[in-house]
């Protein structure tokens, strides 16, 4: 059985950071979130997420180049972006039931996510996943993100050499899941805890060596 992680097994601290920093609009997204979409460097965050950029060089290629300098120092500084971010993580409500109920059934468990090496960090609020999860696989440490199919492939095959060949996996997001059943995985998209356990025993009911 395999999790996404964020916004599946623990809220993404990402809404938190943003109501934080942007506050929020009457209808809309807030004026000065919008800036931040637009000149953050989304190539910089995926790069980082897959381990190919150390913090200090994220930190600086945070914003785009083209920045106009006013917007620039509007902007908050990526220190204190992660800052934030970092400030809270909690679980899912029934996340932690669902996990150490496939614990007392021996299902093995795994959390594939897309995550930069913060996720160090945000384990540490949580110490029941690890606890609970026989499995880590994050991007920055793959080399690659979900959707690319190399994301997958290298899970499977560590998996594989486990014994573990029938894979059920969960994500929040359709165009991961659209790729995870392109691998051979059987997959669901998560969008509620009491939806995702009804279809979780479905298959544990069909499947009997599997993660």
């Amino acid at each position: 059985m395999i999790f996404d992680l964020m916004d599946t097994l623990l809220v993404d601290p990402v809404h938190r950071t943003f109501r934080t920093l942007f506050g929020s609009a009457a209808s809309g997204e807030p004026a000065a979130l919008s800036l931040y979409r637009t000149y953050r460097d989304r190539a910089a965050f995926e790069l980082f997420e897959s381990g190919r950029l150390t913090e200090y060089e994220y930190f600086r290629a945070f914003y785009h180049d083209h920045t106009p300098p006013p917007i620039l120092q509007s902007l908050p500084r990526p220190q204190k972006v992660k800052k934030i971010l970092l400030r809270e993580v909690s679980l899912m409500p029934g996340a932690l039931s669902l996990l150490e109920e496939l614990q007392a059934r021996r299902i093995p468990v795994a959390v594939a996510s897309n995550y930069s090496i913060w996720y160090h960090d945000i384990l540490r609020f949580c110490p029941q996943m690890e606890e609970l999860c026989d499995y880590l696989f994050f991007s920055c440490e793959l080399g690659y993100r979900k959707p690319d199919p190399v994301f997958y492939s290298r899970i499977g095959q560590t998996l594989k050499t486990e014994g573990l060949e029938e894979i059920f996996f969960l994500d929040d997001r359709q165009v991961n899941i659209d790729a995870a059943t392109r691998a051979g995985w059987q997959a669901m998209r998560f969008t509620s805890m009491t939806g995702s356990r009804q279809k979780i025993n479905a298959f544990l009911a069909e499947e009997s060596d599997f993660v």
